[in-house]
C-alpha cells in the first residue's frame, strides 16, 4: 500500500495506492471530516475522489482562513489503513 499526502494550492491532494477492499474505511473518514464529526480537523469546504479498483485520488479544499493540514489527514489515514503488527514474537507466528 502506498499512501501520499501533498499540500496543493489551496488545499490537500490525496493519492492511495494498493487499497482493494478498504474504499469505504476511506470513505466513511472523508464523510466524518465533510460532516465536522472528527475534532481537531478543519472541515473541508470541498471534496473530490477519483476511485479506481486499488487506488484513488483525493482533494481537499479548505476555506482561506482554515486550510487543510496535510500533516493531519495524513496522520488519521495512516492510523485507518496500516494495522499495527499484534506481535514481533517468531513464536507467535503460525507454523507452516
Amino acid at each position: 500500500m502506498r499512501l501520499a499526502v501533498h499540500d496543493e494550492a489551496g488545499g490537500v491532494l490525496i493519492e492511495l495506492d494498493g487499497i482493494a477492499g478498504r474504499h469505504y474505511q476511506v470513505l466513511k473518514v472523508l464523510a466524518e471530516l465533510r460532516d465536522g464529526v472528527l475534532d481537531g480537523f478543519t472541515r473541508p469546504t470541498e471534496l473530490a475522489v477519483r476511485s479506481g479498483s486499488d487506488a484513488m485520488k483525493i482533494r481537499l479544499r479548505g476555506n482561506e482562513c482554515e486550510p487543510i493540514a496535510a500533516d493531519a489527514i495524513y496522520g488519521l489515514l495512516r492510523r485507518l489503513l496500516v494495522r499495527p503488527v499484534a506481535s514481533t514474537s517468531l513464536a507467535d507466528a503460525p507454523s507452516p
